[in-house]
């Protein structure tokens, strides 16, 4: 029942997301007006709007205008059931990091979409993530009345922003100040889980970013000065550690 409740919560989440990378770029309100079509402005019924399945239905069309509406709608919607189940899987007992883990895989999917199309990463999604990331770790230690969680995440978060600060501050064309936003989130969501995943998780992002870039660049398609985008490096470094930190700890602190 949990998993089943988390993917659809999931694909929901995922219908939600599409419209804050919509019009959280362009400034425009997430709340209002509905949900409309991206060619025509017609306002979309909210039978048309079901995740995954009225994409199918229609054709991947417009009821209204007939012009197609992109696979990537469907494909943010059902990538963030998946994440929620793999959370479900993985987290099922720990409510905590459970909550965290979803909300922390929603917001860096988002996140990652902006990131590819405009080279931003939006203040009001980090600033909402993280006073709910807070709130969520706050109310967990008042809970077992144990605030080691949230003094870890603290700490990590500092960390990784002085971190990335400084790499930004001398290498500006490399790391933009966004990256440095998102490395406190990062730091604190992954410190919150445990201390040893924050340099895991950024480990894992350099090292993907460094093998995507010499892909590239071996493929013709980027050059040393080519800008891309590291938001997604960090979203995927961040999740995978969420799933697979405790076994690279372990084979770090017993190497």
């Amino acid at each position: 029942m949990l998993l089943v409740i988390l993917g659809l919560l999931g694909l929901s989440i995922g219908s939600f997301l599409n419209v804050v990378i919509y019009r959280v770029p362009s400034g425009q309100s997430v709340s209002r007006p509905r949900s409309f079509c991206p060619e025509c402005k017609t306002q979309i019924r909210s039978l048309d709007n079901v995740p995954v399945v009225s994409w199918l239905i229609l054709g991947g069309k417009c009821r209204y205008c007939g012009k197609s509406i992109s696979k990537r709608y469907p494909a943010v919607e059902l990538l963030t059931g998946v994440l929620f189940l793999a959370a479900g899987l993985d987290f099922s007992t720990r409510y905590f990091e459970l909550a965290l883990v979803c909300l922390m895989s929603a917001s860096l999917l988002a996140v990652s979409v902006i990131d590819v199309d405009h080279f931003i990463i939006p203040n009001s999604i980090i600033a909402w993530t993280t006073v709910i990331v807070l709130a969520l770790t706050i109310s967990n230690c008042a809970y077992h009345d144990a605030w080691v969680t949230l003094r870890n995440g603290i700490i990590g978060g500092s960390i990784s922003f002085c971190i990335f600060f400084l790499i930004h501050f001398f290498f500006p064309a490399g790391m933009g100040f966004g990256d440095v936003k998102l490395a406190f989130l990062l730091g604190l969501g992954l410190g919150s889980i445990r201390l040893e995943f924050v340099p895991i998780g950024f480990f894992l992002a350099f090292f993907l970013g460094a093998v995507v870039g010499m892909v590239l660049i071996a493929l013709g398609k980027a050059s040393r000065k080519s800008k891309l985008p590291f938001g997604p490096y960090l979203a995927i470094g961040t999740v995978a550690t969420f799933y697979l930190g405790s076994p690279l700890a372990s084979l770090w602190l017993h190497r």
